[in-house]
């Protein structure tokens, strides 16, 4: 069974299924061209029931795909749905013509609804980011920014339950990894919004130090609590010039995931993420730029110092 599974994935490499979407894409683009200069676009119901068609019939194919077959054609179904999608909302939206917030709302419950009752696994991944990312502009529109650490708290409770079941990881990886996308992106958001609210940066931390530590108890046998403390203490005093960016233990939080779980996807993602909060809070940093230079020197120590730290106990643990 193993041997079978291994050969299929051979059969459809992951650069083969970023083909086919971009493929599938550009071949959908051309026949939206050839309808705009038919000038049969013009109509927002035409719109609107050429987008819905789109979709039903893309999530119609995706149900009745045999199981062998999906891993190949999942990829040009979500091309095909994500542009008839643009097409329904455009169409939508000349025809509704809602405020913006009115418009984010509506995008909101049809994700809901397209996650329920259609699409398959690929396709739902697509469907919670656009859903969250709706909600983070949602949530900047009210400027209800208190709600971000509470989100970033619910999705860390999250990740911890479901990367203590390698069940639920398995049946359903995008769904996880939807998830962790959002948690890592709701980070950085307030920083390019260049919000700088302290309360909502402090409750942040608040909120994801005792996730990140019953995670690295859990995940850890020969860690002990007493241990685990220590380290979060003293990485907290470590990194405690970068309070500025919660970010930053929020993707030290995927790293310990990534580890206990040995999943190369999320160590590196999580890595990229840390490099995105650097550049944003140095961006967003109104200083010299010695003083800046200074303090990627000294973040950069202290990543290293703490890396080699890290190594020296492990070793030590390991003899």
């Amino acid at each position: 069974m193993n041997r079978t599974n291994r050969m299929n994935a051979h059969l459809n490499p992951w650069y083969i299924q970023i083909l086919s979407f971009f493929g599938s894409a550009l071949a959908g683009g051309f026949f939206i061209s050839f309808l705009a200069i038919l000038d049969l676009l013009e109509s927002g119901w035409i719109n609107m029931l050429l987008g819905l068609l789109g979709i039903l019939t893309t999530s119609y194919l995706s149900f009745t795909l045999k199981t062998e077959t999906r891993e190949s054609r999942d990829p040009i179904l979500l091309s095909f749905f994500l542009q008839s999608y643009a097409i329904f909302l455009y169409g939508l939206d000349d025809v509704l013509d809602p405020s913006f917030a009115t418009f984010l709302s509506m995008n909101i419950l049809l994700q809901f609804v397209f996650y329920f009752i259609f699409l398959n696994s690929l396709s739902k991944f697509f469907v919670i980011l656009n859903g969250f990312i709706s909600l983070l502009l949602l949530i900047n529109q009210f400027h209800f920014y208190l709600a971000y650490p509470f989100l970033g708290g619910m999705l860390a409770v999250s990740l911890v339950y479901f990367s203590k079941n390698e069940n639920h990881i398995r049946d359903d990886p995008y769904f996880f990894y939807s998830i962790v996308i959002c948690f890592l992106g709701l980070y950085l958001f307030p920083h390019i919004l260049s919000l700088g609210n302290k309360t909502e940066i402090y409750l942040s931390y608040v909120l994801l130090l005792p996730a990140t530590y019953y995670l690295s108890v859990t995940s850890f046998p020969e860690l002990t609590r007493v241990k685990a403390f220590i380290i979060l203490a003293l990485l907290c005093l470590l990194f405690l010039p970068l309070v500025e960016a919660p970010g930053i233990l929020a993707s030290s939080f995927v790293i310990v995931i990534g580890l206990s779980n040995k999943s190369f996807f999320l160590t590196n993602l999580a890595r990229l993420s840390l490099i995105a909060y650097f550049c944003t809070l140095y961006y967003q940093m109104e200083t010299t730029l010695l003083y800046k230079s200074y303090f990627m020197l000294g973040s950069g120590a202290l990543f290293v110092f703490t890396y080699i730290g890290w190594n020296i106990y492990d070793q030590k643990n390991k003899s």
